[in-house]
């Protein structure tokens, strides 16, 4: 297989999409373990990170706000009994690249 270096136009788009994945997991995780509405946990966000739930609610097109807004998630999400990683919400560059080779080598026929 030959090496394949991606752009970094490509980076941020999957970057874009595995933090918005990431995001849309951590409320469907929250919510069946809490049996919560989605409004209830915003609310327990909004306290967790101190931004308001505006902010939050932008997450769900934008993705997380920053890393000390990711780790306030995790440890809500901890207090909660589900285990959620930082880089579940805001993937690394290598986790990128290896996600666009993946894609790359099992759906372009490369």
């Amino acid at each position: 297989m030959s090496h394949y270096t991606p752009s970094q136009v490509e980076i941020n788009a999957m970057y874009q999409e595995l933090s918005h994945n990431g995001y849309d997991s951590y409320l469907r995780h929250m919510k069946a373990r809490t049996a919560l509405k989605t409004d209830d946990i915003v609310r327990m966000m909004v306290k967790a990170t101190g931004l308001t739930a505006i902010q939050i609610r932008k997450w769900k097109k934008d993705g997380i706000a920053n890393k000390a807004c990711a780790h306030a998630l995790c440890e809500l999400a901890e207090r909660q009994g589900v285990y959620f990683g930082v880089h579940m919400l805001l993937p690394t560059k290598a986790v990128c690249e290896q996600w666009l080779e993946h894609d790359r080598h099992n759906f372009s026929g490369r």
